[in-house]
């Protein structure tokens, strides 16, 4: 709430994303997703675009960063928009499997330990779980990785997987 006579500033952030493959974590050909933003106001922004195209010669009125960086002039013009915008800008790189370790705890260990999460949320115990599943699947451990892969399966909304899923530590285990 805003006192009788002060000034509130409103901040411009544009964001945008690179790497999204939905609920597909384990996609080899897009293994990160990064999420950018910058704080920039409109204005600015079209002033920024419109002279960095003109600036490097560049074709169409759009900043992509795939079509910068196959060119010479697109590189140095993505250089040249980092050094101007770098100080307001934030870029997130989540390594998706990982993702999928850390989402493989929330599903599956979190509704059972419901009742004490913050004990064990206060010793890091899904950074273990996490890291553990995640450290299992890269080093090529076939359970950790058909573990992995059936979750995403299941969590994508494929019912059979979900079940090959579950029943992974059973004795009538699903092949």
């Amino acid at each position: 709430m805003a006192c009788e006579g002060t000034q509130v500033d409103i901040l411009d952030i544009f964001c945008d994303e690179s790497g999204f493959t939905g609920q597909n974590l384990l996609n080899p050909d897009q293994r990160f997703f990064a999420y950018g933003s910058v704080a920039i106001s409109p204005t600015e922004a079209a002033e920024v675009v419109a002279q960095t195209i003109r600036d490097f010669r560049l074709q169409g009125n759009e900043l992509k960063g795939k079509n910068l960086l196959r060119h010479p002039s697109g590189g140095k013009a993505a250089t040249a928009l980092i050094r101007r915008l770098g100080a307001r800008s934030r870029v997130v790189i989540v390594n998706k499997q990982y993702a999928l370790a850390g989402k493989l705890f929330e599903y599956t260990f979190e509704p059972l330990i419901s009742d004490i999460n913050t004990v064990l949320y206060g010793v890091n115990f899904q950074k273990f779980i996490a890291n553990l599943v995640y450290l299992c699947s890269i080093a090529g451990h076939e359970r950790a990785r058909d573990f992995a892969d059936r979750f995403e399966k299941g969590v994508r909304g494929e019912e059979e997987s979900l079940k090959a899923f579950l029943s992974v530590h059973s004795a009538g285990r699903v092949a």
